[in-house]
């Protein structure tokens, strides 16, 4: 049975508590890991340790409360849509959630907020060999560059100067002029074909002109 596996580790971390009332150091407060299939198409599964994470919120606030705690899970995916552009990947779409309680010393359960889930997807593609082969589909991979790094910083100037198309990059290359430069932070994104999924040779042609173009330069 041809299928992707992978294993994730879930981690959290309480920063701060907070309430309206009184905080009592003896009440308690947990947090219980939920992480499902989110495709109705697919055949995957999340298998997780459930127990949950309590200690008394006199521990949770006090030296070391802040310390990471975690769960382990593996998700597989072992079937998907015949017509699926991507079937010999075997993507799975999943999501995962921290269910946040909280109790008094009478057992009697507090209201807490609710803790969105987030999106993730795992599958077992060829050009990815590291890692837990999962990434959150709703978060988008930064780079931050230190202008003040002296290691690269001339390397920070120069993207900046061409993201901002600054009259030295412009007198470079007058046709950037009018143009945007991907991969600035809050603008376009950088992006990347990866040579498996370019069915109509699109990259190859863009490279072919490229090349071109610099031999006629």
């Amino acid at each position: 049975m041809i299928s992707t596996v992978a294993g994730i580790t879930f981690t959290g971390r309480v920063k701060l508590v907070a309430t309206e009332g009184e905080i009592i150091p003896t009440d308690r407060m947990a947090f219980t890991l939920e992480c499902k299939n989110e495709d109705g198409e697919r055949v995957s599964t999340c298998d997780y340790v459930s127990a949950p994470v309590e200690l008394p919120i006199g521990i949770w606030i006090g030296p070391g409360g802040d310390e990471p705690f975690s769960w382990t899970a593996t998700t597989a995916t072992t079937s998907v849509p015949p017509g699926d552009k991507y079937r010999d990947e075997h993507r799975g779409s999943f999501s995962f959630k921290l269910d946040m309680t909280s109790t008094g010393g009478d057992n009697l359960p507090y209201t807490v907020p609710a803790i969105d889930p987030e999106k993730f997807r795992c599958d077992s593609a060829s050009y990815a060999t590291r890692g837990s082969r999962c990434l959150f589909t709703r978060v988008t991979p930064t780079m931050i560059f230190d202008l003040t790094n002296e290691e690269y910083k001339e390397s920070s100037l120069f993207i900046k100067a061409t993201q901002e198309l600054q009259p030295d990059i412009l007198n470079i290359n007058p046709q950037l002029r009018g143009k945007k430069v991907p991969g600035r932070f809050g603008e376009s994104k950088l992006s990347y074909l990866y040579s498996g999924y370019d069915v109509d040779n699109s990259k190859k042609v863009h490279d072919q002109k490229s090349g071109a173009s610099a031999k006629q330069a």
